[in-house]
C-alpha cells in the first residue's frame, strides 16, 4: 500500500543519512511512544502487571547485553571463542577458486 511504501522509504532514507543504529533507535522510540500514547488516549486501569512485565523485558535485555559484554572482555583476555573470526595470514588464506567453489574455509599453505 501507499502508507507502507512511504514508511519503508522514510526508514531507508534515515538509514542512508544517519546510519542503521540511529534508525533502530528511532524505530524503538516510535514503538515506545505508541505504547505511552495508548495509555493516554485510551484510559484504562493501570495494573502493576504492566510494570512487572516492563521490568521483566528490560531485565532480560540487560542480562543479554551484560552477557555479550562479558564474553567480549573474556575473549580479549586470551580466551577466544570458537565463533570468533580469525584474521587471514600468509599461512591461512582464501583464493578466488575457493570462493567460486563455495569453500570459504581458509586453507593452510605449506611452503
Amino acid at each position: 500500500t501507499l502508507i507502507s511504501y512511504i514508511a519503508i522509504s522514510s526508514f531507508m532514507m534515515i538509514v542512508k543519512k544517519y546510519g542503521g543504529v540511529t534508525a533502530v533507535l528511532l524505530s524503538t522510540a516510535r514503538k515506545s511512544m505508541t505504547l505511552i500514547l495508548s495509555f493516554i488516549l485510551f484510559p484504562k486501569a493501570f495494573s502493576w502487571y504492566y510494570a512487572l512485565g516492563a521490568c521483566l523485558v528490560l531485565g532480560g535485555l540487560l542480562a543479554v547485553s551484560l552477557k555479550k559484554q562479558y564474553s567480549k572482555t573474556s575473549s580479549k583476555d586470551g580466551n577466544p571463542s570458537s565463533s570468533e573470526m580469525k584474521p587471514l595470514t600468509e599461512s591461512r588464506r582464501i583464493d578466488d577458486d575457493d570462493i567460486e567453489s563455495g569453500n570459504d574455509q581458509p586453507r593452510a599453505i605449506h611452503q
